[in-house]
């Protein structure tokens, strides 16, 4: 099955009423292109696995054991940081873009409410997990990208996130349906 953006607004609503309002419990890297995130609240514990690998990029929950490394990667690190007993506030997703944000409140250095996120990007070889402060700075990411391997973004620390460039794709939630179904004659000439 295509994991498309409709496919995913069904996985994301799955995923917030699951673990909308947890807090972050423990956090593992167990591949570079992987993180997974157990969130625990009143009803019991939930293993969220992000994948950025380009054969099988994904968000889901998981029961599976999954190892991890003895020393965890420097990533691994910054999130346990920064994100250890955050709460999970919301999972946006922009239209049926494969692109969703998940919104956490947590507390910088000093104890101050902060706002971080976390971006899973599910479009195959170009997938990637991307961790923002609250002005959508990029803190850090699974895998860096400059000009050398992209013309089209750069996705380096301190950058601004930028999401990818809109491919103009319909949205059946908000377009009318004449403007559907003139897309859909137009496609089937």
């Amino acid at each position: 099955m295509a994991f498309d953006g409709i496919f995913l607004y069904l996985v994301k609503n799955e995923i917030s009423e699951k673990i909308v309002g947890a807090r972050v419990d423990k956090i593992y890297q167990p591949s570079r292109e992987e993180i997974l995130i157990t969130f625990r609240s009143r009803e019991g514990s939930h293993k969220l696995l992000l994948s950025a690998k380009a054969d099988s990029a994904r968000i889901q929950f998981t029961e599976q054991f999954i190892e991890n490394p003895a020393k965890p990667p420097m990533l691994t690190m910054l999130l346990r940081k920064l994100l250890s007993s955050a709460k999970l506030t919301d999972i946006k997703q922009d239209g049926f873009e494969r692109i969703l944000t998940l919104v956490f409140d947590a507390r910088n250095d000093l104890g101050d409410p902060t706002e971080y996120k976390l971006v899973i990007e599910i479009m195959g070889k170009y997938s990637n997990i991307i961790l923002l402060d609250s002005s959508d700075k990029i803190i850090d990411c699974v895998k860096r990208i400059d000009f050398s391997k992209s013309s089209v973004r750069e996705i380096l620390p301190r950058l601004k996130y930028e999401l990818p460039p809109s491919q103009n794709k319909m949205n059946i939630l908000t377009d009318s349906i004449f403007n559907i179904e003139t897309e859909m004659k137009s496609l089937a000439t």
